[in-house]
């Protein structure tokens, strides 16, 4: 009896044991869990959200973050393909289309910096200046190609010139970006004397036009260097000549303005790229100090007193995007078009999903764009997304574009005059430049532009793996891993209605070169943010494991094992006899009862 009794306590002992190391198992697996899919990522997130934001330390020095982004460890070039023309007189003459090859790329270094200039009192806004440097970098550049290399392209200044004397607003306007008469005629106002001298000089310039086209051998090709086309600005013999001609024109009244005019001013130079060794205007953006995921978006932009190029609070320049035809484009819809939106491209908020459609603001082109997610990248060994700019960006057909369009001063393409847009894949930019440049920019090799465009340029061959236009992103952290800001210039070529020579020109937007501005992680950029995505939380989490998963699941083993070792040695103690002949369940299990005659039947059932 006695023998029974230990029996029956050893095996209640090892059956509550059993039950302690299971449940304590499955609740440090659980607790493991948790902290591993939950606390420490939540954790984890709350240190990187206190990490991304553009701010000084106690001590007054600049954060890690700050000082990264105002001096950038990342890697720039901006490369060059430009376009040399092959046909010239077939499209002057003919209006032939358009022969060109491109040669490229001419690669410059880029050295940034972000200039701080302040923060607000309360940390949530940062004022700057951004500023490049280029220098030009044989090794990444083609082989044998220099910067002294010419070329012939769209002369941009002859058109310029050309589209002056087709209004008397845009004739003033050259008239008062002059220097010395700048200040004097437009500084009068719109007098009778100045009106009817300007509408004199579009009644003699057409003569004049057609004689010193002639006789300086100008037209609508000129032969470059790419130093000069990008950089320093080439000298146009015909805009000196007609400069010269509303000199003289202005002379004629000047006894009315009681001022006396200048025999002669320096002309400006006309080139694609005034940022080298120049510092921007003065940005105003959000620090990502009450809202992480606004980190870095621009809210304004201020150039100079009186400047036309200032944003209007955190709308761009009305003279930028203004179209006035609410039958065609909502009002609704058109200001959106003026809305600053996003980031200069170098900053992006944390915990980005592949569903999110960051925003950026390209200065290239005058307007704020969306990304949308394509696919998943690798960069230096790191994880990321890659986010591109879609074709729908350049989709003047669709309604939420009508407020970048402006109404067509002439044909072009198959567009008549009048109408609201370009074909689909172009942006007409000429009211954004600071030269009011007759330039319209698309993606490279027109990629994704209308039939109507792409088929008047047989050697241009669009594709999206080298033309299109990526960010690839961390997503956790949202630091830029990579980008290729990919673009087109084209200028806006129109027949010249005084000059018979170029009435059969073919209108349409003839490329002059395309960009690529490219940027990537540094190595030790690389290392440290790999270190930061692997090392973060790491021995919290191998604890998590260990202590939690391994050791649950070692007391569930634990567990298991004493169910069954007690189980086999129950029976193993048992008279061979005994076990054949009964099997009573509540001797091996205590606490699994029965009702005595249910127990009784079922061993009955056994035996027999």
């Amino acid at each position: 009896m006695m023998i029974i009794l230990r029996r029956r306590i050893l095996q209640i002992t090892s059956s509550l044991c059993a039950l302690i190391f299971f449940f304590v198992g499955i609740a440090l697996i659980i607790t493991g869990i948790v902290f591993i899919r939950v606390v420490l990522p939540a954790a984890e997130n709350e240190e990187i959200k206190k990490d991304r934001v553009l701010g000084k330390m106690s001590d007054g020095s600049l954060n890690t973050l700050t000082r990264n982004w105002a001096y950038p460890r990342h890697i720039s070039y901006m490369q060059y393909w430009v376009f040399n023309y092959t046909n010239p007189l077939e499209v002057q003459n003919r209006g032939s289309a358009p022969d060109m090859f491109e040669r490229g790329p001419y690669s410059y270094r880029v050295l940034r910096t972000n200039n701080i200039e302040e923060f607000s009192e309360d940390g949530g806004r940062i004022y700057f200046r951004p500023k490049s440097v280029y220098i030009y970098d044989r090794a990444t550049s083609c082989v044998d190609c220099d910067p002294s290399d010419v070329f012939l392209v769209p002369d941009i200044v002859f058109f310029k010139t050309m589209n002056y004397f087709t209004t008397v607003e845009g004739l003033k306007n050259l008239l008062c970006s002059l220097p010395s008469i700048g200040t004097i005629l437009c500084g009068l106002g719109n007098t009778d004397a100045i009106e009817a001298l300007i509408k004199e000089m579009i009644d003699s310039y057409t003569e004049y036009a057609a004689v010193a086209i002639k006789a300086l051998d100008a037209g609508p090709f000129i032969y470059t260097t790419v130093n000069d086309l990008i950089f320093s600005g080439y000298d146009d013999p015909l805009f000196s000549k007609v400069i010269d001609f509303a000199l003289k024109l202005v002379a004629t009244i000047s006894p009315q303005l009681g001022q006396q005019i200048p025999s002669s001013v320096p002309t400006p130079k006309i080139h694609l790229n005034n940022n080298n060794d120049t510092i921007g205007p003065i940005y105003a953006a959000l620090t990502g100090k009450y809202n992480y995921n606004r980190i870095g978006e621009v809210l304004s932009f201020y150039t100079g007193e009186n400047s036309t190029q200032n944003s209007e609070g955190s709308w761009f320049p009305q003279s930028w995007w203004s179209n006035p035809d609410l039958v065609e484009c909502p009002a609704e819809i058109a200001a959106l078009a003026r809305k600053i939106n996003g980031t200069l491209g170098d900053l992006f908020t944390p915990f980005i999903e592949k569903t999110d459609r960051p925003y950026v603001y390209d200065t290239n082109i005058c307007r704020s764009v969306f990304l949308q997610y394509k696919a998943e990248a690798t960069v230096k060994g790191i994880k990321g997304y890659r986010f591109v700019v879609p074709s729908d960006v350049f989709n003047s057909s669709l309604t939420e574009n009508c407020g970048f369009c402006h109404r067509l001063e002439y044909d072009i393409f198959s567009k008549a005059k009048g109408d609201l847009c370009l074909p689909d894949g172009l942006l007409d930019i000429s009211r954004c430049t600071m030269d009011d440049l007759p330039v319209a920019v698309s993606s490279p090799h027109f990629l994704g532009a209308a039939r109507e465009v792409t088929r008047t340029f047989l050697r241009l061959q669009p594709d999206p793996t080298i033309h299109q236009s990526t960010y690839d992103i961390e997503p956790m952290t949202g630091i830029l891993l990579s980008s290729n800001k990919r673009l087109q210039l084209n200028l806006l070529v129109n027949q010249i209605p005084f000059a018979r020579t170029y009435q059969s020109m073919l209108q349409a937007t003839y490329p002059i070169l395309w960009m690529n501005e490219s940027t990537m992680i540094d190595d030790n950029s690389a290392k440290e943010l790999s270190s930061q995505l692997t090392q973060s939380y790491k021995t919290a989490k191998i604890l998590c494991w260990v202590v939690g998963v391994g050791l649950g699941s070692l007391c569930v083993i634990i567990a298991l094992a004493i169910c069954i070792f007690s189980t086999y040695s129950f029976i193993k103690s048992r008279p061979k006899d005994e076990r054949t002949r009964t099997t009573d369940f509540s001797d091996i299990y205590p606490m699994f009862t029965m009702r005595p005659n249910m127990r009784q039947r079922f061993a009955r059932n056994l035996n027999t």
